[in-house]
Formats: C-alpha cells, structure tokens, sequence
C-alpha cells in the first residue's frame, strides 16, 4: 500500500482495510493489520464462500483510516469462484 508520493504507507492504530467481492452475493471481510511488519492480510475459509455460486465475480479493498478517509486501492479485479478440487489417496 502505497502513498501518494509512492512511498509505503504506514498503517496506524484505527485503520481498517476491507475486501468486498461484488456480484450476485455481496462478501465483505475486514483484514487483519499486523502494525509491528506493517502488513494486512486477508483469511479467506471455505465457509466465507460456500453460499456464493462458482463463477467470476469483482472484488475491491479499501482503506478506511482512523480519521475517516477511504481509499479504494484495488477496484475491479476478477475473483473466481470454482469447484473445490478433492485429493484422494488411490481410493
């Protein structure tokens, strides 16, 4: 994540960074913020998806700072939903 000058943004006590995946079925998921590395990350687990249909479908992030701005930095990429592919030992 990345200023407007290009330089790192620093995430500070307050902030949130949301994913929304758009479409039929609306998914909305806060990330977690590791202030001490300065990274967020995103859990996604099965039962976050299982109501929504296969397909491809949009998704956005957004950071929401303790003052209140919001800055969408990821808009409108693809995020596919497929059949869950199961490994079975020979049986």
């Amino acid at each position: 994540l990345k200023n407007a000058d290009a330089t790192d943004y620093t995430y500070e006590d307050g902030d949130a960074v949301w994913f929304r995946l758009k479409g039929v079925s609306l998914l909305e998921k806060q990330l977690g913020i590791d202030f001490e590395n300065n990274k967020s990350t995103l859990t996604l687990l099965p039962n976050d998806t299982v109501d929504i249909p296969f397909g491809i479908y949009k998704y956005e992030m957004e950071l929401v700072t303790a003052i209140g701005e919001h800055f969408t930095f990821i808009a409108d990429k693809h995020f596919t939903i497929s059949e869950e592919l199961e490994a079975h030992n020979g049986n």
